[in-house]
């Protein structure tokens, strides 16, 4: 039983010692010619285009304040189109939408008839989206400019 007992003891140490210590000083010493990422973009260089996909179901609270969150970022508003997939809301998400759609042409709404859910929504919005950056986002995370 003892012994048992030491042997769990001694495992459990280990992970622990393992996740903080051993596996960082692995990583130090396998990747010494990593470099970091440097790649910065200034306004003036020509910005690649940004696709945001968005799964919505009965977001009519929070909608209109994310689809200006995202409009109202720095980042150039040419660059920028917004997916959103309607996963059959019954309330006023749909027509919310529309309003800012007259105002913002970069938005694309899809319609899904029954309940699809998030994954299934995302996944059929990235294959009629284009762009080299996806940007997945939920209804109610409001961008900060």
């Amino acid at each position: 039983m003892y012994s048992a007992l030491l042997i769990i003891f001694v495992l459990s140490a280990y992970a622990i010692l393992h996740s903080y210590v051993v596996y960082p000083l692995w990583l130090i010493v396998f990747t010494p010619d990593k470099k970091s990422n440097k790649e910065k973009y200034t306004l003036e260089e020509n910005l690649p285009e940004v696709a945001i996909l968005m799964a919505a179901y009965n977001e009519e609270k929070v909608i209109g304040d994310k689809i200006a969150s995202v409009f109202n970022t720095t980042y150039p508003l040419d660059k920028i189109t917004l997916y959103i997939g309607s996963d059959a809301s019954n309330d006023r998400t749909d027509s919310i939408i529309e309003e800012y759609s007259k105002k913002y042409p970069q938005i694309k709404l899809t319609r899904f008839g029954g309940r699809t859910g998030k994954s299934g929504i995302i996944n059929q919005l990235a294959e009629n989206a284009s762009g080299p950056i996806f940007i997945l986002t939920d209804a109610n995370v409001i961008f900060k400019t």
